[in-house]
């Protein structure tokens, strides 16, 4: 069983209250790919809040909600971090660096604010980004963080210009793999 508010699931076996309460010192934009066994899979994005003592709270927006599927649910769990993911894939933690299966954007928060948690979640809620619906191949994930971090540079949580440095980095990738990496950027509708 799992604790909801509205289309928001935390997991009670993992999700720990106390962790929307400290301090972020990192977010990244994390993307791992829908078919690992391929270079060229479709990534799925997600957002973690990186906390001290390598943990993490997990922003991430699934699909299969609605009678179609298409609508997402926001997913709030706290994890270690780095993640399971990024411990398989050999990846040098979180500086931007990126193997064959898991991609991270690492954005440093504002130096002038220091805030929680549960002062993004209150953002996303008070945005109704958590009322997601995916285009109908079931993709937008990556178009939904990157509204988050439009919501989250226009609050002053982090520097303005991290959205078009994310952004740059896409088209910079999608012309290593535009597999991986589709421009334009697959969309679905906020509710």
């Amino acid at each position: 069983m799992s604790i909801t508010m509205d289309r928001t699931i935390f997991h009670p076996r993992s999700f720990k209250l106390v962790d929307l309460n400290e301090a972020i010192r990192q977010f990244v934009l994390c993307g791992t790919p829908v078919d690992p066994s391929t270079e060229s899979s479709i990534l799925h994005w997600k957002i973690y809040l990186v906390l001290d003592g390598e943990k993490s709270v997990l922003f991430d927006l699934t699909p299969g909600g609605g009678a179609d599927g298409m609508t997402g649910t926001l997913i709030v769990d706290s994890e270690p971090y780095p993640s399971r993911d990024s411990a398989a894939s050999s990846d040098t933690s979180i500086t931007g660096s990126s193997s064959s299966r898991t991609d991270y954007f690492p954005i440093s928060p504002s130096k002038s604010v220091i805030f929680t948690g549960a002062q993004v979640l209150e953002t996303l809620r008070d945005s109704r980004r958590d009322k997601y619906r995916y285009d109908s191949t079931g993709s937008g994930c990556r178009f939904w963080c990157t509204t988050v971090v439009g919501d989250l540079e226009r609050a002053s949580f982090i520097p303005q210009g991290s959205l078009a440095a994310f952004e740059n980095y896409i088209v910079e990738k999608n012309e290593e793999n535009p597999g991986r990496y589709p421009l334009p950027t697959r969309k679905g509708t906020f509710y």
